[in-house]
């Protein structure tokens, strides 16, 4: 939201434009206001151990082109927490707006709890007060204008890793194991959507290269290439080593010279590809088997410093891991393109927008340029219509212009969208008031009945409703149920709606009892029972079908609450 009030995104001048402010605290302390291209940061008072500011900044949104009524004023929480987190990285300090949280976390010592402080474990950014400066105030504004002028995709991103880079801060008296695997996040993630590493097989682990080095090399070589390239491509390899990469690339020899002045025991050159690979462990153990990192790290003293070494290995502490973290991420935002002006559909990154379904009931009965291909979502949106119908919550939709368009694109379709506009064709005309059916619609039907016969999901759903029983054979069916349930959660697969899948459930139930299959007749009973999870009703009529041995009537099942 701060970048959208930019105005980098706006096409004209005919904006909507408020003052907005808001109060945030500090252990940074600077007497004079320092102004970015987004927003102020003006000191109320100063020189004291926790200091307050004020926020200040025009909230502005561009009007509608078409004079259409729209959003007036929105984000303002968002934009201020925005800033703080610029203020908490550019300007190395911390801010919060609850004045106690700063007083809890910048405190120099811990009276009432065995906890260490946090500036006992990070250095600069928990002190109990950092004397500011013109310089860092005029770096801080060069700073902002960078990140706000980074291409949309790239201010989300490096948004979304300031927001975690706090959070890491947050954490670090409470929980230095997951403040730690925060701070490998961050990186990671830059790494993976920003990065265009290709894995080599120098990059496998060295120990088990070169075992399978020596077993490759008694098989034919464009064999062993064709393996290597396989083991070379595996997401666990490609994910840590292009972390490596990623960390390496942008680390300037700045980091291990002026930067590494005064600081406790540095990163040297020679431990980065090492201390990288141990970090990424450590993350990798916790993430997975909530492990501890090494129990050395917690010790004040240990982690003043930027690297410890047990057992021959270097390990970065969290102190030396927030400045390797700092010092990347920031070298990142300082080789991207700045952008003045961009385009961009903003609306959409309004807070308070979301993205969700649309009611099929809106959108299943429109029939301008449909296309066969689109079958199977229209056929998954009328069964949730017919079940609200059936169910009384709601009415089924007009779909006569539809299926006029069904009747002249049946015919050519293919196989599996022809079997979803049958579907449909066939359970409307058989619901629908006899004065509103399709002219001749038995007729139309009749020419594809091979297709009305054939034993598939379309058509198991379609004789549920109509109460007709399944002709085929159950196993037939269970087979084709089973290859519904593979494919259930693809992008493009038919959805059924829960109570007809129910009841889809409890007719193969039926017919093992028609069979006298009991075992499997309560077999599938359970199942239904386990996919009814919140609906009492049905399953209460399930459990005492299962007592009394009886078929079950779906009718039932539809029309429970």
């Amino acid at each position: 939201m701060l970048q959208i009030i930019s105005g980098k995104f706006f096409k004209t001048e005919d904006r909507y434009k408020f003052d907005g402010k808001g109060i945030t605290y500090s252990n940074y302390s600077w007497i004079e206001p320092i102004k970015t291209c987004v927003a102020a940061l003006e000191p109320v008072d100063t020189y004291v151990p926790v200091s307050s500011y004020v926020i200040s900044y025009i909230n502005q949104i561009e009007k509608d082109k078409e004079g259409r009524p729209g959003t007036v004023r929105v984000g303002d929480a968002e934009i201020r927490r925005q800033f703080e987190l610029l203020c908490i990285f550019g300007l190395k300090a911390y801010f919060d707006n609850k004045r106690i949280d700063v007083e809890a976390n910048c405190r120099s010592i811990q009276p009432y709890f065995s906890w260490q402080a946090p500036s006992s474990y990070v250095r600069r950014f928990f002190d109990s007060q950092i004397w500011g400066g013109k310089d860092g105030a005029e770096n801080f504004k060069k700073f902002v204008n960078k990140v706000i002028g980074q291409p949309r995709l790239k201010y989300k991103a490096i948004i979304r890793c300031l927001h975690n880079f706090a959070h890491a801060l947050q954490l670090v008296c409470y929980n230095l194991d997951l403040s730690y695997s925060i701070l490998v996040y961050c990186l990671e993630s830059l790494a993976q959507e920003f990065d265009d590493f290709k894995p080599k097989w120098t990059d496998y682990d060295p120990d088990i290269r070169d075992k399978l080095d020596s077993e490759l090399c008694k098989v034919d070589i464009d064999i062993a290439d064709n393996i290597k390239m396989i083991l070379s491509n595996s997401q666990n390899l490609k994910l840590q080593q292009r972390f490596r990469n990623f960390v390496c690339n942008h680390t300037n020899p700045n980091y291990f010279i002026d930067e590494a002045e005064k600081v406790e025991n540095p990163l040297r050159k020679s431990e980065m590809e090492r201390v990288l690979k141990n970090a990424y462990l450590l993350r990798s153990r916790y993430v997975h088997n909530l492990k501890q990192i090494i129990r050395q790290l917690e010790i004040p003293q240990i982690a003043a410093g930027d690297v410890f070494h047990w057992e021959n290995e270097p390990y970065l502490t969290i102190n030396g891991l927030i400045r390797l973290t700092h010092h990347v991420i920031t070298n990142f935002i300082w080789r991207q393109e700045y952008l003045e002006h961009e385009e961009y559909d903003w609306k959409k990154d309004l807070p308070g927008i979301y993205t969700l379904a649309v009611a099929p009931q809106i959108w299943i009965g429109k029939h301008e340029n449909f296309e066969p291909s689109t079958a199977n979502k229209r056929f998954s949106g009328f069964l949730q219509n017919l079940q609200d119908a059936i169910s009384n919550t709601g009415s089924l939709t007009d779909l006569d212009k539809l299926l006029e368009k069904y009747e002249s694109l049946i015919p050519n379709a293919k196989k599996k969208d022809k079997l979803s506009m049958l579907a449909v064709y066939c359970l409307y005309n058989n619901f629908i008031v006899p004065t509103e059916k399709r002219p001749n619609y038995d007729k139309f039907l009749s020419k594809h009945q091979h297709s009305l016969d054939e034993c598939c999901i379309e058509m198991l759903i379609t004789r549920l409703p109509l109460n007709q029983e399944w002709p085929w054979d159950i196993e037939e069916c269970v087979e084709q149920y089973n290859n519904y349930l593979q494919n259930k959660f693809s992008k493009n697969s038919l959805s059924i709606p829960t109570k007809i899948e129910i009841c889809l459930i409890i007719e193969i139930a039926n017919n093992y009892l028609r069979i006298k299959k009991i075992r499997e007749y309560k077999e599938w009973l359970r199942r239904a029972s386990l996919e009814s999870a919140g609906k009492p009703e049905i399953q209460k009529l399930i459990n005492e079908s299962i007592q009394k041995n009886i078929e079950i009537d779906y009718n039932q099942v539809l029309k429970a609450n």
